[in-house]
């Protein structure tokens, strides 16, 4: 098994994650605070 996790806007690597094949299983919404996008 692999598991690959990105920030919910990061939209290229999800295309690209899903273009490979790889599906979504999971949102952590504890993970990562509001203000991380603006953050870079």
């Amino acid at each position: 098994m692999i598991v690959l996790e990105t920030q919910s806007c990061n939209k290229k690597a999800i295309d690209f994650y899903t273009k490979h094949g790889f599906s979504l299983i999971g949102l952590d919404m504890y993970a990562y605070s509001n203000e991380d996008p603006e953050k870079h």
